[in-house]
């Protein structure tokens, strides 16, 4: 998941570091004149990382998910007149994710075993059976000992 993430993090850095690198290496603030290919190629890249933050918002990547996204960077590579199409299909995959309320993010949980799975059942505390176990807000007498 850390791979996936921090590439996602490297393209969204790329794609707007890249006027700012040409104007200074220019040496004044310069427009980069791009033709037809160098929008399109842009664009997916956005796009990509857009679709890739809307899908790790919830901090899970479905299979299901990470296989559509390969098939459809795959597609685009083998048949590269269908770019232009697939811009309008990352485009529409964003705007779905992204308006769906059933992707809010989760807030995290504690790690190691205190982490439970969301819908879990709580078990109940074995010592809880036990007269000596602590009790929030029960008075103990001064001469009981708590046992481990």
């Amino acid at each position: 998941m850390n791979l996936v993430s921090s590439t996602i993090n490297q393209w969204s850095v790329l794609s707007g570091l890249i006027p700012v690198i040409y104007s200074l290496s220019r040496g004044t603030p310069s427009a980069i004149v791009f033709d037809e290919h160098q929008r399109l190629e842009i664009l997916l890249t956005i796009l990509q990382s857009t679709l890739g933050f809307l899908l790790l918002v919830n901090l899970r990547l479905e299979a299901y998910e990470a296989l559509v996204l390969f098939v459809f960077w795959l597609v685009q590579f083998l048949v590269p007149s269908l770019r232009g199409p697939m811009v309008w299909v990352y485009a529409g995959w964003c705007g779905s994710r992204s308006s769906d309320p059933r992707r809010q993010p989760e807030a995290p949980r504690p790690p190691g075993r205190m982490a439970r799975r969301p819908g879990a059942r709580r078990k109940r505390c074995r010592s809880s059976k036990r007269p000596d176990a602590f009790v929030p807000g029960r008075r103990l007498n001064p001469g009981t000992i708590l046992s481990a």
